[in-house]
């Protein structure tokens, strides 16, 4: 799919560049889909009032707008959604030509374009701001759509580097529908770059978990993840993301080992860097922890009986980061992990015992005996 473009890449000093990578419109969005701003006409049906990426001639053209839902036994249907939308009200699409015919309904891409739209100014807080952002977000696909093909990855380049958040995050995005697997170097060249946006380096690392064999499990991707946990959650234009961003990176801990990314030392020592990190929240560390439990004891029944050595190895691990950790903070969260373990062992039990006895960082003690008499 969208074979059309011509690339030429170069490596100098280790570096992908850029500005050598040829990308045409159809490459970035295939033909027959488009991205528009509409107004309300009534609950489900809405009036073109900007083209982004697209005909233009669509402008004052009207759509009625269907969701993709389940239907009988699990199969996917189109049927027709009222939403619950007053007249005026704007929003963000994504269109696509019904084939057939000139006629552009709503399309509701998973993965393969920009945003997961529509998005509604209705009025409520969440609604309205993703609204706002997903006005930066088309107009950054739009400047990149209108660039000359010569000079469409230096806008590219540019907006990423150096744009907000969201439109730097919608430019990588973007990026997802380019089939050549060279595109994967400019990404991985990317992903080492410590300035670019949080939000986009979660999206780099995504479109490269599903377009590069070789990014899972690798150590560039150990390095890049390894920042989120130790690095503060503010980015460079001054956003400071808030405990849902946190949450997310719970949630991504627990996704890596259903999916197998990482070894296990690696997934410890990523956690232990997480809960090392001062600038986390309290409810960060508990989060962690449960969420690291629970993938526990996922892993115990989908793998019954086949990890008691690979447990001991953890185990044997944690003791050793908590007797020779650089940090006393990476003493405490090591500490921390022993949840994992819980119930203890007679042996495991033992061997805490003395390590509690031997060390002298009280608060790794402290941590340690929270374990061993649980209230």
């Amino acid at each position: 799919m969208f074979q059309s473009f011509q690339i030429i890449f170069v490596i100098a000093s280790g570096a992908f560049c850029s500005n050598q990578l040829r990308i045409s419109k159809d490459d970035l969005v295939p033909p027959g889909i488009c991205l528009v701003k509409a107004e309300a006409l009534t609950s489900n049906s809405f009036k073109i009032l900007h083209v982004y990426v697209g005909e233009q001639n669509l402008v004052g053209k009207a759509f009625t707008e269907t969701l993709l839902q389940p239907g009988p036994h699990g199969s996917s249907t189109n049927y027709p959604t009222p939403r619950l939308v007053k007249p005026g009200q704007l929003g963000i699409w994504w269109l696509k030509k019904e084939e057939g015919t000139e006629k552009y309904i709503p399309y509701h891409p998973l993965m393969d374009l920009v945003f997961f739209y529509p998005a509604l100014n209705d009025g409520s807080k969440g609604g309205d701001a993703y609204y706002k952002s997903a006005i930066v977000g088309a107009e950054a696909v739009e400047k990149i759509y209108q660039a000359d093909d010569k000079n469409r990855m230096e806008v590219i380049d540019d907006i990423i580097k150096h744009g907000e958040a969201e439109a730097a995050f919608s430019s990588v995005r973007i990026l997802y529908n380019i089939s050549n697997p060279k595109i994967t170097d400019y990404l991985r060249s990317l992903a080492m770059d410590k300035s670019i946006t949080l939000r986009a380096q979660f999206e780099i690392n995504n479109i490269l978990n599903r377009k590069d064999k070789n990014w899972p499990n690798s150590p560039d991707q150990f390095k890049l993840v390894g920042r989120w946990m130790t690095g503060p959650l503010k980015d460079r234009d001054g956003v400071k993301w808030d405990e849902s961003l946190e949450s997310s990176l719970v949630k991504y801990v627990g996704v890596s080992v259903k999916l197998g990314y990482f070894s296990d030392t690696d997934r410890l020592d990523l956690m232990i860097m997480a809960l090392s990190n001062r600038g986390r929240s309290e409810r960060f560390d508990r989060e962690m922890v449960a969420e690291v439990k629970a993938m526990e004891s996922w892993r115990e029944k989908a793998f019954r009986g086949g990890t008691k050595q690979d447990k001991e190895m953890r185990f044997d691990y944690l003791v050793k980061k908590m007797r020779e950790g650089k940090t006393p903070d990476n003493g405490i969260a090591a500490a921390k992990l022993l949840v994992l373990f819980t119930p203890l062992s007679r042996e495991h039990e033992m061997v805490l015992q003395k390590l509690s006895r031997d060390l002298n960082e009280v608060e790794v003690r402290n941590e340690i005996e929270k374990v061993l008499s649980p209230k």
